[in-house]
């Protein structure tokens, strides 16, 4: 079995507000093992993209985290001091932000931007660190003749292939992909996400993708969580997923997906909105916008827990649904 590459425990991130503490991400615990490409899932203010945030270490001053362990090739992360978190950050573990069109600094060249980097990690020459950050982006589909240009004279899947590039030429283990195709057509995406599938089967990189889109990521992930009010719900293969939603609200987000074979039927919506992270619903967070709530939701937070090997849900009525889907 390959190792694991990112373990989290049990991570909870606040972030401390005057009007209260926002509960951002509650008790996750997930693994990605090496060459695994893992999709992180949820509605916008399901606490993903702090999730994504917490595992570099790049949180905003005003968040904390509250407890857990981030575990990242064997060590664990939380207290370690700056200068150590740096010896991580490139070499092993590369957080591409969301939106490519503002990661990039626009009055350096692209090359410049990914040699950068490079030299400070591995104490390179700038002639040196410059040829690598040329074959890196050679790798991702870039043409050498572009390297020298500025960002505004990329499109936004060149920008997105000069990020994936980076992490590329610093070797990193694990690359975190927030939201990686956001304001780029269905084409784009489609090259995107080859090209994530292409860099795994050649270097053994892992991935974790974050997004909104479950469709998206379906084409690409070999395992998916989903995040509802800062909490994982349920987490499987994703075709175990897709074959077998057990969750109430993974079974909402599948059931309100466009279906080819059904092009005159009308979407199912999920009712309501996601609760405020401040002020939490008692019991099951999903229990106000779920059709099989019952008085113990309402009362009892439920615990994620492995009904599979590979499938865990966090739902007390659970069994109950796979008894009347068998009937």
């Amino acid at each position: 079995m390959s190792r694991n590459i990112l373990e989290l425990r049990e991570l909870s991130v606040d972030y401390h507000m005057p009007s209260g503490d926002i509960h951002a991400v509650r008790k996750a615990s997930l693994n990605v093992s090496e060459g695994q490409i893992f999709g992180i899932i949820g509605e916008s203010g399901s606490g993903k993209s702090t999730l994504g945030y917490a595992i570099p270490r790049l949180l905003p001053p005003y968040a904390i985290v509250r407890g857990g362990e981030i575990i990242i090739d064997g060590r664990d992360i939380v207290t370690l001091p700056e200068s150590q978190l740096n010896e991580i950050r490139g070499k092993v573990l590369t957080y591409v932000p969301q939106g490519a069109q503002n990661a990039l600094n626009p009055v350096f060249t692209v090359e410049h931007q990914i040699a950068d980097p490079i030299r400070e990690h591995t104490h390179m020459s700038w002639k040196e660190a410059v040829r690598r950050a040329r074959e890196s982006l050679e790798s991702v589909g870039v043409r050498r003749n572009r390297a020298n240009q500025y960002p505004h004279q990329f499109s936004g899947g060149m920008k997105q292939r000069a990020l994936i590039a980076l992490a590329l030429a610093l070797n990193s283990k694990l690359v975190i992909l927030d939201e990686p195709t956001t304001a780029l057509d269905v084409l784009v995406q489609r090259q995107v996400f080859d090209l994530v599938k292409e860099i795994r089967s050649k270097f053994g990189t892992s991935f974790l993708l974050i997004s909104h889109d479950l469709a998206i990521v379906s084409t690409v992930c070999d395992m998916i969580a989903i995040m509802y009010a800062g909490e994982i719900v349920e987490m499987a293969p994703t075709r175990e997923i897709f074959g077998n939603p057990r969750h109430p609200y993974t079974r909402a987000l599948i059931s309100s997906l466009p279906k080819l074979n059904f092009a005159d039927q009308d979407l199912e919506q999920i009712r309501g909105s996601p609760p405020n992270l401040s002020r939490l619903p008692t019991g099951c967070a999903f229990h106000p916008r779920c059709k099989y709530a019952v008085e113990k939701c309402t009362q009892v937070s439920p615990l994620l827990e492995d009904l599979d090997p590979n499938h865990a849900v966090a739902c007390h009525r659970v069994k109950e649904l796979e008894k009347w889907k068998r009937q």
